[in-house]
C-alpha cells in the first residue's frame, strides 16, 4: 500500500484536501501491512488520536466512531490513546466504547486518555449552537454549519486559559466542582451578553442535542447498552434562561470521568516505551490540511492543528523523523448535510490563494 516503504515508527495519518477522505478506514490497512512486512501480530503498540475531538467521524471495519482513534477494530494494538492535543467529552467515550465492548470488542481495557487532554462538556455544545445562532441572526451571515459538538469553543477555552484537563478526574471532586461551575456560568453569560440569544431559545437548545444524541444512539439504546435518558440534556438546563443545572452536570460529568479515571495517564511515556521496543505509533488526524486553523481559510476552517507537526506536540516527544500518509480524494463533500443539520455551503468568492487551494481539492 505504502508508495515508500516505512523509515520511521512514526506514522501520520493525515488528510491533504478537506475532510472525508478515508482516514479511519486506512488504519487497518497500515497495521496489517506493518505486520506482514515484520512478521510481528504487535508491530503497532499505539494509535493516537491526535487532534480534534468527537467532530471527525470515520468507519472503521464497518464501525462508526467519531471520537476514539481508528485502531479500535484492531485487536493486536495494544493502546488506543488520545493525546493532549484532543478535547473530548467523558460521556461521548463511553457512548462509543460500551457497545463496542458488548459486541466482543475490547476498547476500555486498551484506552489512555493523556492527563492533559482536555475535557470538554454540555457547556461547549450550547455555545456551539449558540455562536451559530449569533452568526445567523446577529451578524446575518450564513449558517456556517456547526456540528453542534462543542470542539471550537472547548479550544477556546485552551486559548483563554480556563481548560479543565482530565486530571482533574483523577483528584477531588469538590475542586473540580468549582472550576465546572465557573465554566457553566461563564458560558451561560456569553451565550446571553455576547451571543445575545433570545430567552425563549434557550431551552430549545438543551432539546436539540437530545434530539441530535437519540438519532446518532439509536442502535445503543435498542440493544439495550444505554436507556433514552441518557441522552436527555433538558436535564441540564437551569429553570430560568441563561442557567444551568449545576448539579446535575456535576453529577453527570463525574460519574463518566470516574468511569475512565483508569485510563487517564501519560501519553508520552506510552509512545517513548513503544519507541525503545521496536514498535510503531500511528498518528491518526482528524479533518484535513486545508481546515487547519492556520493553514485553512477562516471561516471554514477547524479549531485545532490538523498536520504532522501537531502529532509532536499531542504526543508530547521531540521532533523526529515521521513517516506521512497524506490522504485526498477527487472530490470533497466539505458542506453536505451533517452534524446537526449542517446546511450546504454555498461556493465562495475566488480566494486570492485559491491557485494554492485547487491542487489539494482535485488530486483524488
Amino acid at each position: 500500500m505504502a508508495l515508500t516503504s516505512f523509515k520511521s515508527n512514526l506514522i501520520a495519518d493525515v488528510g491533504i484536501s478537506m475532510g472525508d477522505e478515508g482516514k479511519g478506514r486506512l488504519i487497518p490497512e497500515i497495521v496489517r501491512e506493518l505486520q506482514t512486512l515484520t512478521g510481528r501480530r504487535d508491530v503497532v503498540g499505539t494509535v493516537l488520536k491526535v487532534n480534534g475531538g468527537a467532530n471527525s467521524g470515520h468507519t472503521v471495519a464497518g464501525l462508526k466512531l467519531n471520537l476514539l482513534p481508528g485502531g479500535v477494530a484492531e485487536h493486536d494494538v495494544a493502546c488506543l490513546a488520545l493525546g493532549s492535543g484532543v478535547v473530548a467529552d467523558p460521556r461521548k467515550a463511553l457512548w462509543e466504547a460500551l457497545p463496542l465492548e458488548k459486541i466482543g470488542i475490547p476498547v476500555l481495557n486498551r484506552l489512555l486518555i493523556d492527563e492533559r487532554c482536555m475535557i470538554s462538556d454540555v457547556s461547549h455544545r450550547i455555545l456551539d449552537l449558540a455562536w451559530e445562532d449569533y452568526r445567523i441572526h446577529i451578524l446575518g451571515h450564513e449558517a456556517r454549519g456547526s456540528t453542534g459538538r462543542g470542539i471550537t469553543p472547548a479550544y477556546a477555552d485552551e486559548v483563554g486559559q480556563f481548560q479543565i484537563h482530565y486530571s482533574e478526574f483523577l483528584g477531588a471532586k469538590s475542586d473540580y466542582a468549582t472550576r465546572l461551575s465557573a465554566r457553566l456560568n461563564r458560558a451561560a453569560s456569553i451565550v446571553r451578553d455576547v451571543c445575545k440569544l433570545s430567552p425563549d431559545k434557550w431551552s430549545g437548545l438543551f432539546a436539540k442535542l437530545t434530539e441530535a444524541e437519540l438519532r446518532a444512539n439509536k442502535g445503543a439504546i435498542e440493544s439495550g447498552v444505554f436507556t433514552a435518558a441518557e441522552f436527555d440534556f433538558t436535564r441540564f438546563a437551569g429553570k430560568d434562561p441563561f442557567t444551568f443545572d449545576h448539579a446535575a452536570v456535576l453529577e453527570c460529568y463525574w460519574k463518566a470521568g470516574a468511569a475512565l479515571a483508569h485510563a487517564i495517564g501519560d501519553v508520552r511515556e506510552r509512545i517513548l516505551g513503544d519507541l525503545a521496543a521496536d514498535r510503531r505509533i500511528i498518528g491518526e488526524f482528524g479533518q484535513a490540511y486545508w481546515l487547519d486553523k492556520r493553514a485553512g481559510f477562516a471561516p471554514n476552517v477547524t479549531a485545532s492543528h490538523t498536520y504532522t507537526p501537531e502529532f509532536f506536540q499531542s504526543a508530547g516527544i521531540p521532533v523526529q523523523a515521521i513517516h506521512t500518509v497524506g490522504c485526498c480524494k477527487g472530490l470533497p463533500r466539505r458542506g453536505r448535510q451533517g452534524g446537526l443539520g449542517r446546511p450546504p455551503q454555498r461556493r465562495r468568492p475566488p480566494h486570492p490563494a485559491a491557485h494554492l487551494r485547487h491542487p489539494a481539492r482535485l488530486v483524488g
